[in-house]
């Protein structure tokens, strides 16, 4: 598959002490096959000078998140399962655990959507409840007619 050819929106929701918070982004990255499955990966901005490397593996039933730039982590979503993993900031690195209630994987054709739930918590304390929900369009092409 091209480069840059995939429309990415992710909507990640988030309750922490029953404050609930949304947040949304939208941004182009790659979308390839793999032996056991797909992979996508993008870059998002966390502000104008910090950006961090996206990488998202779906093998089977399991989503393997890898973030890599100013924030570094790798989370995997495997229903029902506990994994346990790092998340490390610019202060320090923090142990993070990612208990997954459900993983919903439909895409074909380059199109779907991904829908991860599951709860998260810091050096073993339970932080908080999420939901995540990536949707994938293939990027349009523009054809130019020069005459």
């Amino acid at each position: 598959m091209a480069k840059n050819n995939a429309v990415i929106l992710i909507k990640g929701e988030q309750v922490i002490d029953g404050e609930h918070d949304v947040t949304e982004i939208d941004v182009t990255g790659d979308l390839s096959e793999t032996d056991g499955g797909l992979k996508l990966e993008f870059w998002e901005y966390l502000d104008d000078k910090e950006k961090v490397h996206t990488e998202i593996v779906i093998d089977g039933d399991t989503v393997t998140m890898k973030k890599d730039g100013s924030v570094a982590t790798e989370m995997i979503f495997e229903k029902g399962v506990r994994h346990n993993g790092e998340y490390v900031t610019p202060v320090g690195a923090l142990s993070v655990g990612v208990n997954t209630n459900d993983v919903v994987i439909d895409i074909e054709d380059g199109s779907g959507k991904i829908l991860l739930e599951y709860d998260l918590d810091f050096n073993m304390g339970f932080l908080a409840k999420n939901k995540l929900e990536i949707k994938l369009n293939p990027k349009e092409k523009t054809d130019v007619c020069i005459g």
